[in-house]
Parts: structure tokens; sequence; C-alpha cells
């Protein structure tokens, strides 16, 4: 008999979602846990767990691309405009567009 006894105290704390008994006082205290980082077009997801296994998840939104300066990707010619890249500081993406008055005038003076 008090085998049963202990299987339904334990259930009962367990289905109470919290390891603390009614007549207890319990403060959540919610740590964070990264699921998905947040990153450029993709929503981050985290979830926030309490030592008693209580838990909720919350979503982060996207970041937006964070483009630095264009920089000369050194491949023009004597017959086209090169192009130039800007990266993405936050992914990594990158952008390219043509250089304008880039190409490569030849000096006929030695």
């Amino acid at each position: 008999m008090k085998k049963y006894l202990y299987v339904i105290v334990g259930l009962s704390l367990i289905l109470s979602g919290c390891g603390m008994s009614k007549s207890e006082e319990h403060v959540h205290k919610y740590m964070p846990n990264v699921i998905v980082e947040a990153s450029c077009g993709v929503a981050g997801v985290i979830d926030y767990v309490c030592e008693c296994g209580d838990h909720f998840i919350s979503n982060t939104a996207a970041k937006i691309h964070k483009y630095g300066e264009y920089v000369s990707d050194k491949n023009a010619t004597a017959d086209k405009d090169g192009t130039e890249t800007a990266t993405c500081s936050i992914c990594g993406d990158k952008i390219t567009r043509k250089e304008v008055g880039s190409r490569l005038t030849y000096s006929s003076e030695h």
C-alpha cells in the first residue's frame, strides 16, 4: 500500500507542473535556452525553462541585413567595367553591382 501511495504522490507532483506542493510558495526563475538563433530573414526561437520544469517558448524577430561599404572586386578589363561587392556583417550575405567607370584604360606612354 505504501508503494502505491508514493506513486500517487509522485505523479501528483509531476502533473502539477511544478516540483512544489500547493502549500509551498514557488517563484519561477526562467533561464533562456536558444533553440534557433535569429539571423537575417530568420526568426529566432527561445525556450525559457524554470528549474521546476515549467517552460514557455518565445519567438524573436528576424534580423535585417547590415551591408558594409562596397569594395572593388578588381575584375575590370579594357572591355568592360568590373564589379564591387558589399557584405552583410550579420550573416555574410553578399550583393554585387557594376562598378561604373572602373573599366581599364591604357596609356600609349611607356
